[in-house]
């Protein structure tokens, strides 16, 4: 699933037990539950790239297990864009799942603002190698100072990882400056939080 190729829905939905591989009965439940809402929420079974979608958040998901990371921020990975593309609010979140996996769906939202405001990487400036090395450093004390649960900082690692593997769904100009801020920010990052094989492949995926 993690490969970036499209699946039918109803395979999307026999991947669940995969994502409970290895997990306690109430860890299981947790995750089951996000996938249902997710599946009975709306979202297309497949978008356009960088859209909520349910295949986004099942591979995401699908990833963060392969890490060994924990079931909350499996079922955030999942929820998230639930909020994202307006099917349900951090409340509704938190109401059905308590407030850490809402508290991890509010931090991803936060650091999506603060990439947004960060200096482009794209486009021209990519083309030029321009990028400031002191507003790259900046961007990256700022997603480990402004996170308020650093686990928030690992999902966002291994959604970039999920967008550098599917990389060939986006326009040249997009993949250069996706594979540039991979190499400035998000590669330097799961460095510094000790994930090599993060670290890597993003290395390996940008550099191809």
């Amino acid at each position: 699933m993690v490969s970036g190729q499209t699946q039918p829905l109803t395979d999307l939905r026999s991947s669940i037990p995969t994502l409970l591989e290895g997990r306690s009965e109430k860890e299981s439940v947790v995750i089951s539950e996000a996938c249902v809402l997710a599946f009975d929420s709306g979202l297309p079974e497949k978008a356009t790239s960088g859209t909520p979608s349910l295949e986004r958040a099942m591979s995401i998901a699908s990833i963060l297990g392969s890490l060994k990371l924990d079931h909350e921020m499996m079922a955030a990975a999942i929820l998230r864009d639930l909020v994202e593309g307006g099917r349900k609010t951090l409340k509704d979140v938190e109401n059905a799942f308590g407030p850490s996996i809402a508290g991890l769906v509010g931090g991803l939202e936060k650091l999506d603002l603060i990439q947004a405001v960060a200096p482009a990487s794209d486009g021209e400036k990519a083309e030029k190698g321009k990028k400031d090395k002191g507003q790259t450093e900046t961007l990256r004390k700022m997603l480990l100072a402004m996170s308020e649960d650093l686990r928030a900082v690992l999902i966002k690692l291994t959604e970039r990882l999920y967008y550098m593997r599917t990389l060939k769904s986006f326009p040249e100009e997009r993949r250069i400056g996706l594979a540039r801020e991979s190499l400035d920010i998000f590669a330097p990052l799961a460095n510094r939080l000790g994930i090599g094989r993060v670290r890597w492949e993003l290395e390996d995926l940008s550099f191809h």
